[in-house]
């Protein structure tokens, strides 16, 4: 043994522990530590060549940063972690999309102010647009790029798509797919990726004797009032700005009365659908849908879905209504005992009607199953005889085009009856809700049964009983309703 080896107080060469290096979880960086010294242990040298080694003996191949590298070795500071390493994030690309520039939102319902009336005005029932308005941009998919660990493994970015171009009716779109125009001047209307723009009938001023009739394939657009006994029908929507007085409206779709109707008892007014006016008097109406208003006075008004009296200060006073599926209102009747009728739920009338409807679709039935049972008697004696030119006998012919045409008629009256059926189904649990007052003298009818009010009551709902029409109190929960 020499002095060296066991002199104490000489150091010997310092053993050179290897490097620590950490990867991050997402395999993005790499840091590499020199071991912390001893107290008063002399520092090992380390080379790039040792962090390096370190590096790859953890699979650490890419991205290394050989200046931070050479740094360390000049100035080390034992202890202290050091990014060598790091990879290349991966850039999401960003998928093609659709700017559209027409709004596709609308306010159907009218706007309740905070005095609890209502704002008919604010009603927004379609999107115009005119011929030449650029109504879409597309922005095409723009590719992202892949990233690498610092483990050298490739990390894909998410594949992006392109769009298919916008279907539909009524506009362009440019060579280059990005900009789509409108063709004609009219309503727009989206529907998942589809465009309709069809025409509209607009009317800037009122409608009377000097306009005329107007009968129109589309929606209908009434900037002022409708008077003079004309008569209006649409296959769409009718919306009228201004009053109503004396005439005849029908619509497929809704209708939008944003200043109210005064029939004058000469007024009738029915849609396919919904009905919303600000108030209704001396008018028949009838919609295929729910209704919408302030006020009914005196008027006749029936319905397939629910009546629904908006503002707080609204009323019922005079007349009947009907709803198959309910009403709720604040006021019915008056001090004075006005007759006022109120009917929910399946009347005998609409059982009636199913039961009709029930009959006319088993005759079509029959007569489509007779008429079938004539062609396969024709088609077997065909195959028999193995004669092609039998089948252009015109019995035949007769026949074919007489099954067709009751096929299609089958299936609307089958249509018609469903429809029937689920609306009556819906009619079931109907209800009467009055969240302020109803008077004496009112007629409420649930179904088959039938109660006249005889006293003032307040926040009440009428339901059906097993023995009669139930009147309880109406909760917080259905006064908020």
């Amino acid at each position: 043994m020499t002095m060296s080896d066991s002199a104490p107080g000489i150091n010997k060469v310092p053993e050179k522990a290897p490097a620590k290096v950490r990867i991050t979880e997402d395999r993005m960086k790499a840091y590499v530590m020199l071991p912390r010294l001893l107290p008063g242990a002399t520092p090992a040298q380390y080379t790039v060549a040792d962090i390096i080694a370190a590096l790859k003996d953890k699979s650490v191949i890419f991205g290394v940063k050989q200046d931070e590298i050479s740094n360390l070795i000049i100035d080390p500071i034992f202890g202290r972690e050091y990014l060598v390493a790091e990879g290349v994030e991966t850039k999401e690309g960003v998928s093609g999309e659709y700017e559209f520039l027409f709004s596709n939102v609308f306010n159907r319902k009218p706007k309740e102010l905070p005095d609890g009336s209502v704002d008919y005005m604010s009603i927004k029932s379609i999107e115009t647009i005119a011929e030449g308005d650029t109504i879409a941009i597309y922005h095409p998919a723009i590719p992202g790029t892949d990233g690498t660990s610092v483990l050298g493994r490739k990390i894909q970015a998410k594949r992006v798509r392109d769009l298919p171009p916008l279907a539909g009716k009524g506009f362009s779109r440019s060579e280059d797919g990005r900009i789509y125009t409108a063709d004609i001047s009219g309503k727009i209307e989206k529907q998942g990726d589809r465009i309709t723009i069809s025409p509209v009938y607009e009317v800037k001023g009122t409608v009377g004797i000097e306009v005329g009739d107007i009968d129109f394939a589309g929606d209908v657009i009434i900037h002022g009032g409708v008077i003079n006994g004309v008569t209006i029908q649409a296959k769409g929507n009718i919306t009228v700005e201004g009053l109503v007085e004396n005439c005849i409206m029908s619509a497929f779709g809704d209708i939008f009365l944003l200043k109210g109707v005064k029939g004058g008892e000469k007024t009738e007014i029915r849609a396919g659908g919904n009905i919303t006016a600000e108030y209704i008097e001396y008018a028949t109406v009838y919609a295929g849908g729910d209704i919408h208003a302030d006020v009914f006075f005196k008027s006749n008004v029936n319905c397939n879905g629910f009546i629904k009296l908006n503002g707080k200060r609204s009323s019922v006073i005079g007349g009947a209504m009907s709803a198959v599926e309910g009403i709720t209102c604040f006021n019915v009747g008056n001090q004075i005992g006005i007759k006022t009728e109120m009917y929910v739920g399946v009347s005998a009338d609409r059982l009636q009607a199913l039961e009709v409807q029930k009959k006319k679709v088993e005759v079509l039935e029959k007569h489509l199953k007779s008429i079938t049972e004539g062609l396969n008697k024709f088609d077997e004696i065909i195959a028999k005889s193995n004669n092609e030119k039998a089948k252009l006998d015109p019995r035949r012919i007769q026949l074919l085009r007489a099954k067709i045409q009751e096929e299609a008629t089958c299936t609307d009256e089958k249509v018609r009856l469903t429809d029937m059926e689920n609306m009556l189904r819906r009619g079931s649990h109907a209800t009467i809700k009055i969240k302020r007052k109803i008077f004496p003298g009112v007629i409420i009818g649930i179904g088959q049964q039938q109660l006249t009010t005889t006293e003032l009551q307040e926040r009440v709902r009428y339901i059906e009983g097993m023995e009669g029409i139930i009147t309880d109190v109406l909760s917080q929960e259905g006064l908020n309703d």
